[in-house]
């Protein structure tokens, strides 16, 4: 398998996380993809063949969106297949697809279907599949990307998910919603609608995911020093988020973690 990570241009980092590229080549690739709040679409080329334990056994549509996630799926990739990876941020899928995310979330959609026609996705899929490189599909998605994400991101969200990482997501409901300037309920509501999870939910899996990023960047630090840089209150609370939210340990992931691919 060969994978490339091209992360976002500064003109487009505040929705876009950045592009994967992935080619199987002559042998399938399988993975657990881990919950990490965040939206992904998905292109294949002519001849690839993406599945997950989610669509039940389905090849996913030539142009996919897979909805922010609460808990860890299964992918296989055909041998021969190559696929790009457009990943946004947490808060950048309402804005760009102008679709409220818990409509989608945990699912895997036909992109076509869920958006409209005017965000001309079909186009964009026939213009990719005619790319006659990597480069030339990075910067058709780019160039897309750029007339999707003319509306801002709310405020408030974008705050109060700010505040989220920076805090490993102790602050609390509560007071996050003060720290922004509503209430508690409307909170929950904007971040529904904007990222799809509750924010409680979210929290914890920003932590999950801080947590994840560090066992597979310093994979020689030790367990629980993992835990209290993620903003865990020690290691057994780690654990217990790991097997909930992935199905998998720490330990696991620090052995493993190239064969984890999103």
């Amino acid at each position: 398998m060969q994978a490339c990570w091209h992360p976002a241009s500064q003109q487009l980092e505040h929705v876009l996380k950045g592009i994967w590229t992935i080619e199987s080549n002559d042998k399938s690739v399988q993975a657990k993809v881990l919950p990490d709040a965040t939206p992904y679409l998905v292109f294949q080329r002519d001849g690839s063949r993406l599945i997950s334990s989610d669509n039940d056994g389905d090849t996913w549509s030539q142009a996919s969106l897979s909805g922010p996630r609460t808990k860890a799926f299964e992918i296989q990739l055909a041998p021969s297949s190559q696929i790009f990876i457009v990943q946004l941020n947490c808060t950048g899928g309402l804005p760009v697809l102008g679709l409220p995310m818990d409509h989608v979330t945990d699912r895997c959609e036909d992109l076509t279907r869920v958006v409209d026609r005017s965000f001309q996705i079909e186009e964009l899929s026939d213009r990719f599949l005619n790319s006659p490189c990597n480069v030339s599909c990075i910067r058709l998605f780019e160039s897309w990307l750029n007339k999707r994400a003319s509306e801002a991101i709310n405020p408030q969200v974008q705050d109060a998910v700010t505040e989220m990482k920076e805090c490993g997501g102790l602050r609390g409901v509560s007071t996050l919603a003060t720290h922004v300037g509503v209430s508690r309920r409307h909170l929950g509501r904007l971040v529904r609608e904007n990222i799809g999870l509750a924010p409680k939910l979210l929290e914890k899996i920003i932590r999950f995911d801080r947590a994840v990023q560090l066992t597979r960047i310093r994979p020689i630090l030790a367990l629980p020093q993992i835990a209290i840089s993620a903003g865990y209150a020690d290691q057994s609370h780690m654990n217990r988020d790991f097997m909930q939210l992935a199905g998998i340990t720490p330990r696991e992931v620090q052995k493993d973690a190239g064969h984890l691919v999103w």
